[in-house]
């Protein structure tokens, strides 16, 4: 009965760590992917606001206000999200850059190509500032879908 009980607990132990293991991995890739959601729309807002600056619309300074705060919020997600996977600061900023110099090169540096940005990040960047658990709940899908 002794050796069972401990057969069991050995087990049970095991198959703790391993569904543990699982979890922070899902948990992981999750809330990486959102990260650079979250660092890429704050450069897609940032780009956005700038080219907007360079328009002569009357609402010009409306428009920029909003996606400057757009900017802000992405990049406090950022910050809040890469703080729960224990991502330095350093390489938080790292990635910006990176996500500034990608957007550069698809729009060949000319904001007359921003509608490039438009395209592929409008959306995404609107839904997730507006409810980040649709995207999560996107990233949980598709983790589960490579399993």
């Amino acid at each position: 009965m002794k050796k069972f009980t401990l057969f069991f607990i050995f087990f049970y132990f095991i198959f703790n760590i391993e569904g543990s293991a699982k979890a922070d991995a899902q948990s992981n890739y999750i809330f990486t992917n959102l990260q650079s959601d979250f660092t890429d729309c704050f450069a897609y807002y940032k780009y956005s606001e700038e080219g907007v600056k360079r328009t002569n619309h009357e609402t010009k300074d409306q428009v920029a206000k909003k996606l400057a705060e757009g900017a802000e919020r992405s990049l406090l997600g950022a910050y809040k999200v890469g703080g729960w996977i224990n991502m330095k600061p350093e390489a938080m900023e790292a990635r910006a850059k990176l996500a500034v110099n990608d957007m550069s090169k698809q729009i060949d540096n000319d904001f007359v190509n921003i509608s490039i940005l438009i395209d592929k990040y409008a959306n995404m960047c609107n839904d997730l500032l507006i409810d980040p658990k649709n995207r999560t709940a996107y990233w949980r899908n598709k983790y589960k879908k490579s399993k």
